[in-house]
């Protein structure tokens, strides 16, 4: 389902990345979030992020995240544990990394004009496994559970839990 290889960047595009996908790996966690930074930061009721592991640098034919053009990358870490990853010529959000460097949650809304054309993959972007932060759900608007995404196979999910 998830091409080989998949690009991304910024409104501008100054800030660019790209994903090399193992072909046995797991297919990455497609989620909303509903918390208030990222509705502040984003503009919008819901952000959509999918994850994927971030390349180690230096290992020839490494899979994973990678910015290929980051001149204009810039970074804003509201707590200890985050780090929000944007363009500082057009403002753009791209990523988000939570506790560590070995994964981040990119923006789908990122992935570049072709991926959308994708008749296998654009479903499962647009059906997202589960909703964090799930307290902040506005009824009627971003409540996921019967609203707009149905609630087949969705899970709710607080940031630092399991469930």
């Amino acid at each position: 389902m998830w091409p080989a290889s998949i690009t991304g960047g910024c409104l501008c595009g100054k800030l660019r990345y790209s994903i090399t996908l193992a072909p046995d790996g797991p297919d990455p966690l497609v989620q909303v979030c509903q918390c208030i930074d990222c509705r502040k930061q984003s503009g919008a009721f819901i952000v959509s992020f999918a994850t994927f592991p971030v390349a180690t640098s230096g290992e020839a034919g490494t899979k994973g995240f990678t910015w290929t053009a980051s001149d204009t990358l810039a970074t804003y870490s509201h707590t200890p544990t985050t780090t929000r990853s944007f363009c500082q010529a057009c403002g753009s959000s791209l990523a988000y990394q939570w506790e560590g460097p070995t994964s981040i949650d990119v923006m789908i809304s990122t992935l570049d004009h072709q991926h959308w054309s994708n008749e296998e993959l654009v479903p499962y972007l647009a059906k997202p496994h589960r909703t964090v932060y799930a307290s902040y759900e506005i009824k009627g608007v971003t409540d996921l559970h019967g609203g707009l995404f149905g609630d087949e196979g969705i899970k709710r999910h607080e940031k630092g839990t399991d469930s």
